[in-house]
């Protein structure tokens, strides 16, 4: 195409979605493709960079505007790791619970480095008020994301949250296309949210060119195409039953045991009648029984045996 020489030329320069193009492979792990895609759009702190944010941290006394905006840069642009957050924090006391509840995705490692981060805490109080601002990103399992959501934008963590989603979304949804499997979106476009609403306003039918805003509240359903394999088997019993008897016999309340459940999920796969037997866990408890079965959905390989745990 040759440039003309008069007019006006409109255009849309997406380089966000480049790396997702060397995984569409149904062979590739649902955390590799976002971690790939994060480490691609954010970047580490340089030397010259971590110096001056010290000297704008450097108040033990109160909290200034400018500190808080530097927070909220490194909650959207930066990876960091856990001796610079405990540097950041040391500089400023005051500063160290809403530093920790607005930087927690940022943190490299894992799980495990971000529940280091919380034991890090002073007080019970403290641990308490940045538990309550991270826990959908704490409940969040990548590797099997089929969940409701409703998160709060205008919350650096939960804004994480749902663009990791969206990057999900995007690479399952080309997955599908190279394989030119069954369409069963909720609007023809592949995409595996649906009923999803942003300020109690429903969201576009396209919404892969949609901007996620960086305030309100969004809420959806993600139903993640991934299915058992032909090579893949239940767990057996005698480790189910163990699981069972656990589940059953701990004093957590229904709700911690689902979301324990959620965070192991993606480590097994069921049966039909081991579904029956998860959802008879929560007896009197509708809500949780149908939390559990959509947990567990995508995850039974003998669906033609379904009208057991119906």
């Amino acid at each position: 195409w040759e440039v003309p020489t008069k007019g006006q030329l409109a255009v849309t320069v997406a380089v966000d979605w480049v790396s997702l193009e060397q995984t569409v492979t149904d062979q590739t792990e649902f955390d590799d493709v976002v971690t790939r895609y994060m480490k691609g759009k954010r970047r580490y702190p340089a030397l010259q960079e971590a110096a001056r944010i010290a000297c704008v941290m450097r108040n033990s006394t109160q909290v200034s505007p400018e500190q808080i905006m530097v927070i909220e840069v490194f909650a959207r642009d930066f990876i960091l790791t856990l001796p610079q957050v405990e540097v950041m924090g040391a500089l400023n006391p005051a500063l160290k619970e809403r530093m920790l509840s607005t930087l927690f995705h940022c943190i490299e490692g894992g799980q495990a480095v971000q529940n280091l981060c919380m034991m890090k805490l002073p007080t019970v109080r403290a641990f308490h008020n940045v538990f309550a601002k991270v826990r959908n990103y704490l409940n969040f399992n990548l590797a099997n994301p089929t969940w409701h959501y409703k998160l709060d934008l205008q919350n650096p963590v939960d804004f994480s949250v749902a663009e990791k989603i969206l990057v999900l979304n995007r690479w399952e949804a080309r997955v599908d296309l190279k394989y030119q499997r069954a369409d069963t979106s909720e609007h023809g476009n592949r995409s595996r949210i649906r009923n999803a609403y942003h300020s109690n306003i429903a969201l576009p039918e396209d919404i892969f060119s949609w901007v996620l805003p960086d305030e309100n509240i969004l809420e959806f359903d993600y139903v993640s195409s991934q299915r058992p394999k032909l090579s893949d088997y239940s767990m057996e019993a005698p480790y189910f039953l163990r699981l069972l008897k656990y589940v059953e016999e701990t004093s957590l309340d229904d709700w911690a045991k689902v979301n324990t459940l959620r965070q192991v999920s993606h480590y097994f796969f069921i049966t039909a009648r081991q579904m029956r037997e998860l959802i008879c866990l929560f007896p009197t408890d509708n809500e949780k029984r149908s939390d559990c079965l959509l947990l567990f959905f995508c995850r039974v390989i003998d669906m033609y045996n379904e009208k057991v745990f119906r």
